[in-house]
């Protein structure tokens, strides 16, 4: 009986250091940032602005990606982030919006999320986001933005 117990009590110890390789069937789509700029504001914060491409194959005519907003106090610290994600159809004339969804995140806990929206209209995801910073529990600051993911008859994002 004891040698069964020290067996087992063998194996137990040797499956919690021994790893098994997992093989992945498919790989995530590569993603390429594509277009960034950058937006001062006379307080000297700034909103840095990027659009990313996922790849989704050499002929498709389908394309996704995201334009995100990044904003940045006077300081150089990041304070939130606005993105609005967007899948396109293409044919060569013309392009059009089949699905737009937003995200955010905050990295200032002064800063809420007080509403944000998505829609398609024609050949553009648009994200409308509205944050309000809070100082002692009162609102002083709002910023309004809207995030619009355009798609070119070509399958080019901006």
């Amino acid at each position: 009986m004891k040698r069964y117990l020290s067996l087992f009590l063998m194996l137990v110890m040797l499956g919690g250091v021994l790893t098994f390789p997992v093989s992945a069937t498919s790989k995530a789509p590569a993603a390429e940032i594509s277009q960034t700029t950058v937006e001062h504001f006379a307080d000297g914060s700034y909103l840095v602005t990027t659009v990313t491409e996922y790849n989704s194959g050499a002929r498709s005519s389908t394309k996704s990606g995201s334009k995100t907003a990044h904003y940045y106090n006077s300081k150089d610290v990041e304070q939130w982030v606005a993105t609005i994600n967007g899948t396109f159809t293409y044919d060569g004339s013309s392009a059009t919006c089949t699905s737009a969804f937003t995200a955010h995140a905050i990295y200032n806990s002064a800063w809420k999320l007080y509403s944000s929206s998505s829609e398609k209209n024609g050949n553009q995801a648009i994200g409308r986001f509205r944050f309000k910073y809070y100082a002692l529990g009162i609102p002083v600051n709002t910023i309004d933005e809207t995030v619009v993911l355009t798609c070119s008859p070509t399958g080019v994002l901006s």
